[in-house]
């Protein structure tokens, strides 16, 4: 790679610097892709080769390192699966004496509502070593609403 376009005139004394290229192999996903590149760092030599780091991915050495004399780099694709689970939670009966109802039976003053609970699971394969794997989070929760029971009033 040459530092300057090689259609600038020359009209005086020019520093000119010259990168080399270099044959890089990367190990992705179990496969092995070679390929030239000019690139100083790994990151640039990713990018050269079109095999980027997307999202959570990493390489070995790392995307900022010089490119390692041996060429050799080896990118970890990471993968990332949220789960939810969410869990339903009873509501409480309470009764309330009522005149209007009939003796032995029961109405519905307010209904009750059922509540949940939720739980954010998060699973990183392979384990990333930033991250530290798998990450749990407690949702918050839906109190139930307790239900209102009418019912005829004891003598």
């Amino acid at each position: 790679m040459v530092s300057l376009d090689l259609t600038t005139p020359v009209d005086g004394p020019l520093t000119v610097s010259i990168r080399k290229a270099r044959t890089v192999s990367v190990t992705v996903d179990g496969t092995t892709v070679s390929g030239m590149t000019a690139a100083e760092t790994v990151g640039g030599a990713l990018l050269a080769l079109d095999i980027p780091l997307q999202d959570l991915d990493y390489s070995i050495p790392a995307e900022t390192a010089d490119l390692p004399e041996d060429g050799q780099i080896e990118l970890v694709r990471v993968h990332e699966e949220i789960q939810i689970a969410t869990d339903e939670v009873a509501y409480a009966n309470t009764y309330v004496e009522d005149p209007t109802t009939p003796l032995d039976e029961t109405s519905v003053v307010e209904p009750g509502q059922m509540g949940f609970t939720l739980l954010v699971c998060a699973f990183v394969t392979p384990m990333v070593k930033k991250s530290g794997g798998t990450v749990t989070t407690p949702g918050r929760p839906a109190r139930p609403k307790t239900a209102s029971w009418a019912m005829a009033p004891i003598s």
